[in-house]
Order: structure tokens, then C-alpha cells, then sequence
């Protein structure tokens, strides 16, 4: 599933995947390279070339600047619900 880039707003969860399945838990590197192709992240911004850039929160650390990722074409974004606060349920 594609996404529509002018719907995208700023700090919207986005689901980045190459669609191609998670390999068996025994292949360790197959899989630490899948899960860099496959990850939930947040909208950054578009620049002047049209490329997206996608934050990658799980890869920064407190005070650091995020990890940025510009998708390319063979990979498929979904635009994922806001996250629901936990207490809430």
C-alpha cells in the first residue's frame, strides 16, 4: 500500500516495509537487516526534491538528533492510527 504524501502532517506514524517476510529467529543477521528495511517511524518532512524524510525514534537517544531515512521507491509506507495513551484503557 502506497501513501499519499501531501496527507502526511508532521509527527504522523508511518510504516515503512520492503514486503518481503521476516526471516526465522535463527538467521540473526537476515533478521537485524530486516528490521532496519522494516520499522515504524515518524514524518519528517519533505525537502525541496521531493524526497521524505522518515524519523527513526527508536534509533535515537535522549538529547541526540534523530536518525532520518529517505524512502526510497521499492519500499511501501502505511500511515498508521496515533498511538493510544496506555492509561486510557
Amino acid at each position: 500500500m502506497s501513501i499519499d504524501i501531501d496527507k502526511l502532517t508532521k509527527g504522523d506514524r508511518v510504516l515503512i516495509s520492503d514486503g518481503l517476510p521476516k526471516p526465522p529467529k535463527h538467521h540473526t543477521r537476515k533478521v537485524a537487516d530486516w528490521e532496519r528495511r522494516n520499522f515504524i517511524g515518524v514524518f519528517e518532512r519533505v525537502d525541496s526534491q521531493g524526497y521524505v524524510t522518515i524519523g527513526r525514534p527508536d534509533l535515537s537517544m535522549p538529547g541526540m538528533i534523530s536518525f532520518s531515512f529517505t524512502l526510497h521507491a521499492k519500499y511501501v509506507a502505511e500511515i498508521l492510527p496515533p498511538e493510544q495513551d496506555e492509561q486510557a484503557a
